[in-house]
């Protein structure tokens, strides 16, 4: 009966999960090398707020880490560039496909921290 239920909910939710169920809730994703280790701050301050996120700092190209993130139906998708950490700020894009820069972190963070607590669907 597990598996029925979880194949409901994959039917239900059309694999498009809320961020309290999503394995993959948050995916960051850095343009270089040189942006993971504020990425990876991102990444810590995420978790820190009890949301499952993961850090992409994979060579390849921005183009394809966003793809395989939307592949993979995560809630929001940060990129980090130069502009980012040097403003100390976020390019958020959600599932829909809205883009929002210059986000503050601290204000995502509370974000995320509401969505998930409030078990919104």
């Amino acid at each position: 009966t597990h598996e029925r239920f979880i194949a409901f909910l994959i039917e239900h939710y059309a694999g498009r999960f809320p961020l309290w169920l999503n394995p993959v809730g948050v995916k960051v994703m850095t343009v270089t090398d040189d942006n993971k280790a504020f990425a990876e701050d991102v990444v810590n301050k995420i978790k820190a707020a009890g949301v499952r996120v993961e850090l992409d700092d994979r060579s390849e190209s921005i183009g394809k880490k966003v793809r395989t993130a939307i592949k993979e139906k995560a809630n929001y998708m940060i990129t980090i560039g130069d502009k980012e950490v040097e403003k100390k700020t976020l390019a958020v894009r959600d599932r829909e496909g809205k883009v929002e820069f210059g986000v503050d972190l601290k204000s995502f963070v509370k974000k995320l921290a509401e969505e998930l607590s409030s078990r919104k669907c």
